[in-house]
Parts: C-alpha cells; structure tokens; sequence
C-alpha cells in the first residue's frame, strides 16, 4: 500500500488531515481477558515487510494454515522463500485474509503504529488476519497495530474502528485463508512510482505470483468488484460472519 494520513481532529464530518508515510502509533487499551486459540506465534518470528501488508498476510496465513518448515526456509542470501514447501499440517480450524478499504481508498484505521498519538491512520487500503478454532471467538493478526497479537476480534473491531464520518467508514473483503494462498498474485507494481522506482523497499523473497496473473492487489481493495474471491461486508457484517463461520 502507498502512504498514509492521520487525522488530527476527527469530527462526524470535518476532518483535519497531514500526510504520513506508513503507521505505527503505541496507546494502552484495557482490553481484559478473553478465550484464544492456542497458536504460538509472535509477532516478531513473523515475516514482515512495511507497506506490504498484503504480502504480510499472505505468509501469515500460509504459516497458520500449514504450520509448515517450509515458513523459515532460507535461500543463499538469507532471505525467506514462501515457495519452498515440506510436510505440513494446519494449525487453525479457519483463517482468512481481510481487507479493509471504502469506495474512496480513504479508510480510517486507529491503534496503528505509526501514528503519533490517539488518531486514526487513512489507508488507501489495510490487510489482516483472522482465524478462529472450533468454539472459540475468532481472533485477528494486525502485524501494523499496536493492540495484542493476536487480539480478539470485538476488542480488535472496537478499538480499530471507532465512529467516524460515513466517508472515512471501513469496508471489509473476507478471503477465505486457502483462496488466499490460490489466488492472490502481485507483481508489487503498485507499489513504483510513475518513474519507476519502488514508493516502499519491497520484501527480499521473490513476488508472490499466481500463475500468469501478474497483479490483482487492486482487485482485492475494491469493495465494488467481484473478480477475486471474497464477501464484502461492513463493520457489523464482519462481526456477524465471522462468528457465524
């Protein structure tokens, strides 16, 4: 994803805004205690990129999915390679990609790191993580957020998501985690300028293509389309259909 703006003075309808590259910001929520899945990652053995949450969550899944050796191969210079495999087994009942974004590419997002203070980040788009076990309350990766990692969903939708004017309200796109992994292809160039150059350092590992599809990041970030996988939902919808999935 490109750059960001945090707002300084969130109103219903007029906002005050400066332009930001990427988030990060550090508050403290009482979140209190919840059942989670028991899944042993942290947020620091993840593979991680910034600017590329898309990519973040793909290795994401893929990690929760198969559990695999094949989520810390290395190649010759150190780097990760997502396209080496070995003997796998999942790790979680479900697990999905969710994107969050509006019609105008402007959606605000709050606990995210690189924001200054308590102020939401505009995204043109955002990616994270769920997964849930059977009986237990779904629960979300934010490799960008400040909150828990992994973070219960209604504490996470909660805390990221506060009300704000209509035309900064999140939409979501929930991929199913395996149609993730099937479909979602990037070339990342999305991510150059019109010179050419990358906007962000892009991630060491080679692109993750999917066959000849050469880039449908911007697929994906469209609340309006239905060329790639996934239900489209807002705030409400996505408490509703994750915990009915």
């Amino acid at each position: 994803k490109h750059g960001s703006i945090i707002l300084r003075n969130l109103v219903l309808s007029f906002l005050a805004v400066t332009l930001c590259v990427q988030n990060h910001f550090v508050t403290s929520w009482n979140l209190g205690k919840c059942s989670m899945p028991d899944i042993k990652i942290r947020k620091q053995d993840c593979i991680y990129t910034a600017c590329y949450c898309e990519e973040n969550v793909y290795l994401l899944c893929k990690r929760l999915l198969e559990d695999s050796p094949c989520d810390r191969t290395q190649v010759g210079d150190g780097t990760f390679d997502p396209r080496k495999s070995g003997e796998s087994r999942a790790c979680v009942a479900r697990c999905w990609a969710i994107w969050i974004s509006n019609k105008r590419k402007n959606v605000a997002v709050w606990c995210q790191q690189k924001a200054a203070t308590d102020e939401p980040v505009l995204w043109d788009y955002h990616v994270v993580c769920a997964c849930s076990q059977d009986g237990e309350e779904p629960v979300v990766y934010d490799l960008d957020s400040t909150l828990p990692f992994p973070c219960p969903l209604s504490q996470f939708l909660e805390a990221a998501f506060r009300p704000c004017s209509p035309r900064f309200a999140a939409c979501f796109r929930v991929v199913e985690g395996r149609d993730y992994l099937r479909t979602f292809s990037s070339d990342r160039s999305h991510m150059k300028s019109a010179f050419g150059s990358f906007r962000a350092p892009p991630p060491r590992y080679d692109c993750l293509r999917n066959g000849a599809e050469q880039n449908n990041v911007m697929a994906f970030a469209d609340m309006s389309g239905h060329g790639v996988p996934g239900t489209i939902v807002d705030l409400a919808g996505l408490r509703s259909f994750l915990h009915r999935s």
